[in-house]
């Protein structure tokens, strides 16, 4: 977090754009990989999480991920850790994730 041992109220729309910044930069540089080294992909998206751990977003995306190189057992487990998250926050999963997740997991199922 941007200048995380100071604690000014102006502050805080700066340590906001950065993150976006950050998390823009990170989808730009995940789309440029999934063609040529998904698995390099998912490593920046995991590393998406420790910068907006509540993100949906960048989660889905790991959910996609993780179904396209077939690495099932990740689906269950990316969907635990947003749950962990979220629930710090007094929050879930939407149901539009929570479908993803279900969704992928038949693909992969079909497929065995």
């Amino acid at each position: 977090m941007l200048a995380a041992d100071l604690d000014a109220g102006w502050l805080a729309p700066l340590r906001e754009a950065t993150r976006r910044d950050a998390i823009a930069a990170l989808a730009a540089l995940t789309q440029t990989l999934l063609g040529t080294d998904p698995g390099g992909a998912a490593l920046w998206l995991e590393n998406g999480l420790v910068i907006d751990p509540y993100n949906e977003l960048v989660y889905r995306d790991l959910l996609r991920l993780h179904a396209r190189l077939g690495e099932h057992h990740a689906i269950d487990d990316t969907l635990a850790l947003l749950t962990r998250h979220l629930a710090g926050i007094g929050e879930k999963p939407s149901r539009e994730t929570y479908a993803l997740a279900r969704h992928l997991k038949d693909q992969c199922d079909t497929r065995r």
